[in-house]
C-alpha cells in the first residue's frame, strides 16, 4: 500500500506540473533579447547581499535576463554608487538594494523584487514543445519563489508550526502526563503548573536544537551544499506524505497499532518512565515538569523532528530569507499553542476526555500534516527542477 501511495503521489505531482506548463503561455522558456538590470548592493548589508544572491539565481534559470551587479563596498562599486546618488538620490541618499531597471531607479529589497517580477512577464518568450515547457514551468516557479517568497513565508512556517503541534509523538506524552499525575493524586493546580513546566522543557530544547541547526545551515561553507538537500528533502517530505495518509486510513478503520509515524514503543516507555521519575524524586514542581520536558522531547525528537527539519532547512536557505531567527521563534511559538491548551483542557476538564477527543480527531490531524509535507515536497523538487 505505502508504494502504492508514493507512486500514485509522484504521477499526480508530474501530472499537475504537466498541467500548469501547458496551461501557462506566460512561462518564460527565454526573455526577450535586452532585459538588463544593473544592481548595487553591499556586502556588509544582509538584504542587499540576499537581493543579489536572489537575482544571481534568476540569470541562471532565464536565459536573456542581463544582470550587471555591484558591491559598493568595492572601489570600483563605491565610485558609480556615488553617481547613482547624485542622479536618483534624495537630499544625497539613496538606499539598498537598488536596480537601475528600464531607466529607472528602483531601491529596497521588495519593491526591487516586484519589479523583477513585472519584468519577468513583460518580456517572457514561452517554451514550445511539452517537455521544454515542464522545465519553463519549474523555472518560472523557482523565480516566483525567489521573488515574491517573503509574503508567504511567515504563514507557512506559522502553519507548520502549529501542525508541528498537534503531532500524536508530542501531545499523546502530554495526556500520559496529565492521566499519571492525575492518578498520583495530584490537584488541577498542580497539573496545570507542571504541564506548563513541561511544555517550557520541551520549548527549551526545540529552541537550542533549532539555533543549532539554523547556525551550521547559515555557516558560508554550507551555502553549496543546498542544492543537494533539495532532491533530499523533496523525496522525504514525498514519503512522509505518503506515510502520513496510510496512517490516517489506518486510524479512521481503527487500526491504531498499525501506525507507522508514530514513536516506537520502546521511545514510548522510555519517555514515560522519565515522567514518572521526575514526579516523583524532584522537590519542586516547576522543576520535575521542566526536566521531564526536555528529557522526554529528546527521546521523541526523531519522531516530532519529521516536519521540524524541512523547515529549518527552508528558513535557513539564506535565498529564502535574512530573517531565519524570527522564523524560528514564530514556528515554535505556534508549535506550543496546542501543547498549551492540551495542558488546560487536560486540567480543567480531564486527561481521559481530552484523550478520546484526540483520538477522534486524529486521522484528520493526519491528512492535515500530509498536506504539509507535500506543500513541502512540492516546493524541494520544483528547486531541484529548476537547480539541476
Amino acid at each position: 500500500m505505502v508504494r502504492m501511495v508514493t507512486t500514485s503521489l509522484l504521477m499526480v505531482l508530474l501530472a499537475g506540473v504537466g498541467v500548469f506548463a501547458a496551461d501557462c503561455p506566460g512561462c518564460p522558456g527565454v526573455l526577450h533579447a535586452g532585459s538588463p538590470v544593473a544592481l548595487f548592493y553591499s556586502s556588509d548589508d544582509p538584504d542587499s547581499l540576499r537581493a543579489f544572491r536572489v537575482l544571481e539565481q534568476v540569470e541562471g534559470l532565464l536565459p536573456g535576463f542581463e544582470l550587471t551587479a555591484q558591491d559598493i563596498t568595492e572601489p570600483a562599486g563605491g565610485q558609480s554608487w556615488q553617481v547613482m546618488v547624485l542622479v536618483y538620490g534624495t537630499d544625497g541618499e539613496l538606499s539598498l538594494p537598488a536596480a537601475l531597471i528600464s531607466g529607472g531607479m528602483v531601491t529596497g529589497i521588495g519593491p526591487v523584487f516586484e519589479a523583477i517580477r513585472e519584468l519577468v512577464d513583460a518580456a517572457a518568450v514561452p517554451a514550445e514543445g511539452f517537455l521544454p515547457s515542464i522545465g519553463a514551468a519549474a523555472r518560472r516557479l523557482r523565480v516566483q519563489m525567489l521573488l515574491g517568497f517573503d509574503s508567504f513565508l511567515y504563514w507557512a512556517v506559522a502553519g507548520a508550526g502549529l501542525v508541528d503541534g498537534i503531532n500524536p509523538c508530542s501531545l499523546s506524552i502530554l495526556i500520559f502526563l496529565a492521566a499519571y499525575l492525575l492518578y498520583a493524586g495530584r490537584s488541577k493546580s498542580r497539573i496545570l503548573l507542571l504541564g506548563s513546566a513541561f511544555v517550557g522543557g520541551i520549548l527549551v530544547v526545540y529552541l537550542s536544537i533549532g539555533f543549532g541547526l539554523l547556525a551550521v545551515l547559515n555557516a558560508p561553507w554550507f551555502a553549496g551544499v543546498y542544492r543537494f538537500l533539495y532532491p533530499l528533502f523533496g523525496l522525504v517530505t514525498l514519503v512522509l506524505g505518503g506515510l502520513s495518509l496510510v496512517d490516517a486510513v489506518r486510524l479512521r478503520r481503527g487500526e491504531t497499532r498499525r501506525v507507522i509515524l508514530q514513536l516506537p514503543d520502546k521511545l514510548k516507555r522510555r519517555a514515560h518512565a522519565e515522567i514518572r521519575r521526575w514526579s516523583k524524586r524532584s522537590p519542586t514542581m516547576v522543576f520535575a515538569g521542566f526536566a521531564a520536558g526536555m528529557a522526554v522531547t529528546v527521546f521523541e525528537f526523531p519522531c516530532t523532528g519529521q516536519l521540524y527539519l524541512p523547515t529549518l532547512t527552508l528558513i535557513g536557505d539564506p535565498l529564502t530569507s535574512t530573517q531565519s531567527l524570527t522564523y524560528l521563534l514564530v514556528y515554535n511559538g505556534m508549535f506550543v499553542v496546542p501543547e498549551l491548551l492540551v495542558v488546560a483542557a487536560s486540567a480543567i476538564l480531564s486527561a481521559k476526555v481530552v484523550a478520546n477527543s484526540y483520538q477522534k480527531l486524529l486521522s484528520g490531524v493526519k491528512v492535515v500534516t500530509a498536506l504539509v509535507f507535500f506543500g513541502l515536497a512540492i516546493y524541494y523538487l520544483t528547486l531541484t527542477a529548476s537547480v539541476f
